[in-house]
């Protein structure tokens, strides 16, 4: 587990969250964890099990009937949108933007809570989102109207639209989402710098070995709702991983690569076993 030496407090901490959409069964209930700073939390679980709803709470977006919210010591209740986002970012899956900004305004527009009353954003700012572009390969988009770029492109857009934030917590919801195998590897390795230079990362996945790559914490919202966490060597076994996604999937050490992988049993190896196929 990555952590910063001689934190005192979490960046983030969560404290018996609970939601649900009107009188619906709750969603998620009596969820508690926290994230230091320097530290990942992947969160994993099939699809439709509050994921993105938890994501949605903690980023201010929907309200919790129950439950505290902690960022940075702040009580994120009391924090206006402008305060929290100068101690959060967030990377949804799907942000459509409402005008035809070209790539390095969008981006720019991550600094906006940094900036005084009236003030614009000058040359500092325009390098610096040149500087992002370029770590992320898409620098030759700059000039790009974002309605012009494609899904993956607008993904690697948004991811440098958050790093021009420059928060202590960064949320990311599918952070790979939309981006062909490459450019994954590339998110996950500036995740993981992330994670060295001392940001706090909650992010979701439907990939287990993107907890087991970063070497952080896992945690798991079930079917059911139900919520736990752990470091990843702890929590992360086979019978686990069938009962999250209804699949036989092996977890094999490969000692090239020093760690664990996740391996489906029956993909495309001959007859299935299963004789239901």
């Amino acid at each position: 587990m990555k952590n910063v030496k001689g934190q005192t407090s979490p960046t983030l901490e969560v404290n018996a969250l609970s939601f649900s959409y009107g009188s619906y069964h709750p969603v998620f209930e009596d969820v508690s964890f926290s994230v230091q700073a320097g530290e990942v939390l992947v969160l994993l679980g099939p699809n439709g099990c509050g994921k993105t709803t938890l994501l949605n709470c903690i980023a201010g977006l929907l309200r919790s009937p129950s439950g505290h919210i902690q960022i940075e010591g702040l009580d994120s209740a009391q924090l206006s949108p402008v305060q929290r986002a100068l101690h959060m970012s967030y990377l949804p899956q799907i942000q459509d933007t409402s005008f035809d900004f070209t790539v390095i305004d969008y981006v720019v527009m991550g600094c906006a809570p940094r900036l005084r009353f009236g003030r614009s954003p000058g040359r500092s700012e325009y390098l610096r989102a040149q500087e992002l572009l370029e770590r992320l390969d898409v620098a030759s988009l700059a000039n790009t109207s974002c309605s012009h770029i494609s899904g993956g492109e607008r993904q690697q857009a948004q991811i440098a639209r958050v790093l021009m934030q420059d928060t202590a917590l960064i949320l990311m919801d599918e952070p790979t989402n939309h981006l062909d195998y490459g450019n994954q590897i590339k998110m996950l390795r500036m995740i993981d710098n992330l994670i060295g230079q001392g940001h706090a990362i909650l992010m979701t996945s439907h990939v287990p070995d993107h907890a087991i790559m970063l070497d952080g914490s896992v945690a798991i919202i079930n079917r059911e709702g139900a919520f736990s966490s752990g470091a990843v060597s702890e929590v992360l076994d086979a019978q686990l991983l069938e009962n999250l996604y209804g699949e036989r999937i092996a977890l094999h050490w490969m000692d090239e690569y020093d760690r664990s992988v996740c391996v489906p049993e029956c993909v495309c190896t001959g007859k299935p076993k299963n004789p239901e196929y």
